[in-house]
């Protein structure tokens, strides 16, 4: 099969009568309806756990994780996911053994929250990250969200409760780890938990619970090197953040983390009666704000990220100019996009994020042997940072170098298994090359992670079609094993 009637796969589709899409869409409303109400019941002659084991917590966690990948979308930036990585092993190195692997996952949403999951999951928002002042605050969020999950606060709860169903129970965590005041798109995952009520209310940490936490984390905060006042400052921060918003609305860390007024008080007294940090040594501010330009220029909407850069380029750092930059890329004013890229640069010199960021630009203008120049150089600084080795595959693509490109897009779908994006890519690039069955198969997972079914069983059947070994067979087995698990929170 040619490259251009490859390709052409990408887009494929037909026609459905206006009536048969309003009698699915029905359908559908109705199978919601059976689902909410089986969450609502408890399960017949079961009283409750006994004891939720480290084995129950852990498949529990597990089918939460999915969840979480099917509703929401989560940030693979290496910029960002390499410093919480860094961050959050530093608090977890000072924590006693764990049951769990501690895994701090970035979803892309602007509320201001954070959660710890079962079995060692914890969730931060972009939002949270943003409305922190420095490393410190964010550091003594995640130190109170370990406590959570070192203390089993959540397991002691399922405990406590009688509705023992995995589903039930993912459904319930999802309303009251996530409350209402989440702007994400994920509404279907936290309406199936509000639908539970009271039911849900009765996961969510008690006062008790959370003055644990504070004590506890604060205790990880402090042998990790930071000093006690950072929690108090992170949850003034987050009050303040209420004061100021002028929308009535609450931020989603505060009601689902109730008392917080109260406790603030509480770790100011616990803060005050300890001696500042004095093992290890901050990160330097410098990285964490290039955190959150990243964050702000990449991951938010890009007109009220330029806003925040509405200033005179003198009272503009070094990574804000490059930040502006970024925006207007986005923006497409490609002009004054390329003029900050070029301030930021004379500034920056071989800063690894600046070539990455000029190097994208410059493979979206077409410029793609500059485009690899600039990759090349940052990836030469930071072999990880994955999404310039992505843009990488994409340049040699368009130069006609396809088994390097395949070679770099595989490192990068090895890395974020999970990201749409790279396996459509990926898909395409090894059609051009002539292996359709594994183009096929990543544009199947393309659509399986788009949660598009009708697509990705096209070409899981296209991909079935030409499978001829044994080793293809069990690739498409793994690929239905992973529909039939992700499909339930479809």
């Amino acid at each position: 099969m040619t490259a251009c009637a490859y390709q052409k796969l990408g887009s494929h589709g037909h026609l459905v009568p206006v009536n048969e899409v309003m009698i699915k869409r029905i359908l559908k409303t109705c199978l919601a309806c059976c689902l909410v109400l089986n969450l609502c019941l408890p399960l017949p002659g079961r009283a409750g756990l006994a004891e939720v084991s480290i084995a129950d917590e852990a498949e529990l966690g597990r089918e939460f994780s999915v969840l979480m990948q099917a509703k929401f979308p989560l940030i693979e930036d290496p910029v960002v996911t390499g410093f919480i990585n860094e961050l959050s092993s530093r608090i977890a190195s000072v924590m006693p053994p764990q049951p769990f692997r501690l895994r701090v996952r970035v979803v892309r949403d602007g509320s201001i929250n954070a959660f710890a999951a079962p079995a060692g999951y914890i969730f931060v928002h972009s939002g949270l990250i943003l409305h922190m002042e420095d490393q410190g605050e964010l550091a003594a969020v995640i130190a109170h969200e370990m406590a959570h999950v070192s203390e089993r606060h959540i397991a002691k709860n399922i405990e406590r409760s009688r509705y023992l169903s995995i589903g039930t129970l993912v459904g319930m965590l999802a309303g009251a780890m996530l409350g209402s005041a989440t702007g994400s798109s994920g509404g279907s995952a936290v309406a199936i938990g509000s639908l539970a009520g009271a039911q849900s209310a009765a996961l969510k940490y008690s006062r008790e619970d959370e003055r644990e936490a504070d004590q506890v984390g604060l205790d990880y905060l402090t042998k990790a090197g930071f000093t006690a006042s950072s929690m108090v400052e992170s949850f003034e921060r987050i009050k303040q953040s209420n004061l100021l918003s002028g929308t009535g609305t609450p931020p989603a860390y505060i009601s689902t983390h109730p008392g917080l007024t109260e406790r603030i008080s509480y770790v100011q007294d616990l803060a005050e009666r300890r001696h500042e940090a004095t093992q290890g040594q901050p990160f330097q501010p410098e990285r964490f704000k290039k955190v959150q330009m990243i964050l702000r220029s990449r991951y938010t909407d890009a007109g009220t990220a330029i806003r925040f850069y509405d200033k005179s380029d003198a009272e503009l750092s070094s990574m804000e100019l490059l930040g502006k930059a970024v925006v207007l890329q986005r923006l497409h004013n490609i002009r004054s996009a390329e003029e900050y890229f070029r301030k930021a640069g004379a500034q920056l010199g071989e800063d690894s994020l600046w070539h990455r960021e000029f190097g994208r630009f410059a493979y979206e203008q077409g410029r793609f042997e500059q485009a690899l120049g600039h990759l090349n150089a940052a990836l030469a600084q930071n072999p990880a940072d994955i999404m310039a080795l992505y843009f990488k595959g994409l340049s040699l693509a368009e130069l006609d170098r396809h088994q390097e490109s395949i070679q770099a897009l595989r490192q990068v779908a090895r890395s974020v298994p999970e990201d749409s994006e790279v396996h459509t890519t990926l898909g395409r690039v090894l059609g051009r090359s002539g292996q359709e069955f594994e183009g096929y198969l990543h544009f199947a997972y393309a659509n399986l992670y788009r949660k598009n079914e009708d697509k990705m069983r096209y070409f899981m059947g296209k991909a079935r079609s030409l499978a001829s070994s044994p080793d293809e067979t069990a690739r498409i087995e793994q690929l239905q094993q992973e529909y039939r698990q992700r499909s339930k929170y479809w």
